[in-house]
This record gives structure tokens, sequence and C-alpha cells, in this order.
């Protein structure tokens, strides 16, 4: 299937008939899913879990998906740590082919997509502190071409907001926490290898690359409204991104430009130099509180996800990325 294909297919038999509230993120760039299509979604063909509720009276949820292209799967993490599949044709839409319970407790909010291996990371955030504190419970690895078997579990005392590859080792990943810093893990380790002093409370990452060097884009709780520039090898926050108004909650770097965007609770979306952290674009859709950004792999094309509708507009940056000689207020001392 094309990413023409791909963008038509949800178009027409998810967004059109359902409307968007929810992300869904593809192997080959980020499409979304509403949340009402995902509570569609057939029930298991397991009697035990084609409930809408678990065992304990709690109901399984849609909360994140994963679109996989190239298997024709919507991976589904849900509330009481379920984790459920479904492939996809013309004909009949959805059929569920897997549902497991992935996480003793929690909800599985965060899913990540090995680059090369048949992998899927889970996560899960807080849910019910005062029955759940189990250290190995919070981030697993799944080998879905053998079965969903579990490969690993990984070492975390704390809740889990967000999984992130690096791309530039696909065994590396980095996680943000609820009162922990940004660690980096390995999948071939139940331990983290490393964390970032000064990251505690991060919310939302993605890495991105400047001048051959991996770089971090981070937004930490306790200052919402201004994202912060960290180049990976050497530990350090290097710029901080001003102008946003109100708290910002999507950042993403756009991989075929040099540049950042990130969106806020107002409806604004600012992009960014990554080479320079100048400031060279605003827009304002007027659609409500920002969700999520995807690329369209066509040059300047993005898509925006709100509170009240999707944007899909063409920007030429070219101009701007060519001839930014320096940051402005975006830079940090």
């Amino acid at each position: 299937m094309t990413h023409r294909e791909e963008i038509e297919f949800i178009t027409e038999h998810i967004i059109h008939r359902f409307g968007i509230l929810q992300t869904l993120t593809t192997d080959q760039g980020s499409l979304f899913i509403s949340k009402e299509e995902m509570a569609r979604l057939p029930a298991c063909r397991d009697e035990k879990v084609s409930s809408l509720f678990d065992p304990y009276g709690h109901v399984i949820t849609p909360i994140i998906a994963k679109f996989v292209a190239r298997k024709k799967w919507i991976i589904v993490g849900c509330r009481s740590g379920y984790i459920k599949v479904y492939s996809y044709c013309e004909q009949s839409l959805f059929s569920e082919t897997e549902s497991f319970k992935a996480h003793e407790y929690g909800e599985v909010t965060s899913l990540e997509l090995h680059e090369t291996e048949s992998y899927v990371l889970s996560a899960v955030s807080e849910w019910d502190s005062s029955v759940w504190d189990n250290p190995m419970d919070k981030i697993k690895l799944w080998h879905w071409e053998n079965g969903w078997k579990l490969i690993c579990t990984f070492n975390t005392d704390k809740f889990i907001r967000q999984v992130k590859f690096n791309p530039n080792d696909v065994n590396i990943f980095a996680t943000t926490t609820s009162g922990g810093p940004i660690k980096v893990w390995n999948t071939s380790s139940k331990d983290s290898i490393s964390e970032f002093s000064g990251t505690r409370h991060a919310m939302y990452l993605d890495f991105f690359s400047r001048d051959g060097a991996l770089y971090m884009i981070i937004v930490k709780e306790s200052d919402r409204r201004n994202p912060t520039i960290w180049d990976y090898q050497k530990m350090k926050c290097v710029a901080t991104l001003k102008g946003h108004t109100h708290d910002v909650n999507v950042v993403f770097s756009c991989p075929e430009f040099r540049v950042l965007i990130t969106g806020s609770n107002d409806g604004s979306i600012r992009l960014w130099n990554s080479s320079t952290f100048s400031l060279v674009g605003v827009l304002n859709c007027g659609l409500g509180r920002v969700m999520a950004i995807a690329w369209l792999k066509k040059p300047g094309r993005i898509a925006i996800l709100l509170r009240d509708g999707l944007a899909i507009t063409e920007i030429d940056l070219g101009n701007q990325l060519s001839t930014s000689e320096g940051p402005n207020e975006s830079e940090a001392s």
C-alpha cells in the first residue's frame, strides 16, 4: 500500500465517518484515527476478553494506535494494560487478530515501532499507584512475528509518558517519565544506560540531527511554554525556543526539512530552523488545541490534528531555512 493509498483509506473509512480525536502513527509517517472509531473495533474472539470490561470491572478503552502499513495492521494500546491488534481490508474494515494483557496495571499510553525488527515497545502511565508498585511492568518489548513473545521487561520505578527510538541507533530508546529525568535504554538490557540530569518531569521529546550530531527537543512540565534543545552526546541544554504564550502539547521534527514544529493549547503552531533555532513561521488554524503533527512525505506538507478538526497545509520554507543567519530570541545562553 502506497502512502497516498494509506491517506485515502484513513480519510475515507475513518476520518470522514467518525471524526478525529486520537493519534495513529504509521511506520512510514503519521496519520490519525478517532477515539470513536477505535471504540467500534470488534471484540476479541476470546470470550474472556471480548467484554468491554477487564476481570476487575475496568473498561478496556483504546488510548493510542500504531498503523503498520506493511502488515495492514493497527496496533492499539488500551486502558487496563491491554494491547489489541486489528487487520483491515476494503471488504471488512477491521478484524481483530490479537488481544492480550500486556501490563498488569496502567494505561498503555505509548507504543513505539522498531525500525528494522518486528519489535514493539509498550509503556504504561499511572493508573492507581496504591495497588501497583511493580518496577518490571512499566516498559516491555514484544516480538510480533514470534506470536507476540515478550522479549524484555525494563526496570523502572517511574511511570512512563513516552518511549522514543533513537533514529541513529535502532536498539537505543529514550523515555520521559512523571517525576524522573529522561533515561536512555538499550533493548538488550533491562536497566537504563544513562540519564539526562536537568530533565525531570519531561513530558514530550523528539530526536533530530544538526550538523551530523543528534539532538533532542523536549517539553518539561515545569516550563511547558518554552521547549528546550539538548545536545544528545554532551547531555547539555543548548537552546530554548521562546514565543509560545500557552502550554506546548506537541513537538515534532520533520525528517526531510531542517525544521522543528511545536504546537500548543491555543492552537498555534510554530516552525523553527533546526540548525539555528530561529523562528521561521507561525500558523493558527482556528480549530482549538493542537494534539498531533504529522509529516505527509511531500515537501512542505504537514497534517495537524486539532481538537476540532484536521488541517493539512503546504508551506514553502526554502528561503527562510536557507537565509537564517543565526539564532534569534529562541537561543538560550
